[in-house]
């Protein structure tokens, strides 16, 4: 690829190609991109969902809704369905979940910086 308007060049991007556990050696051999842990990120790579309201949402009615959505998070059919996704079913608060947003922000942010990524 070469560096002609409208095109990338090799080092513009860095591909990441994700697998599920238990991928073979033969099928991951094929890959030639860098594994995460290979990137050096220095936080952890993973998924994560939450349910955002408007800044001038009522506190009672954020707190019913977290009341509620802690209650689906807890229940059995839910969780088997997330971990049938190979994911890890969790729950929280609003207050827990804003920590937890204020520190990925900013581990991805350190992440980011060492990784010296530049927009171009």
């Amino acid at each position: 690829m070469g560096g002609a308007p409208g095109t990338l060049s090799e080092r513009a991007i860095r591909i990441v190609v994700t697998l599920p556990a238990g991928t073979s050696a033969d099928v991951m051999a094929r890959f030639v991109a860098p594994t995460i842990a290979e990137l050096e990120l220095g936080s952890p790579l993973y998924s994560w969902n939450g349910l955002f309201a408007p800044a001038s949402t009522p506190q009672p009615i954020v707190d019913q809704l977290s009341r509620v959505l802690q209650d689906i998070a807890l229940s059995n059919e839910y969780r088997q369905k997330v971990i049938d996704f190979t994911q890890v079913p969790r729950g929280g608060t609003a207050a827990e979940f804003a920590v937890f947003l204020r520190h990925d922000s900013e581990a991805w942010g350190r992440a980011i910086a060492n990784s010296n990524v530049r927009l171009d």
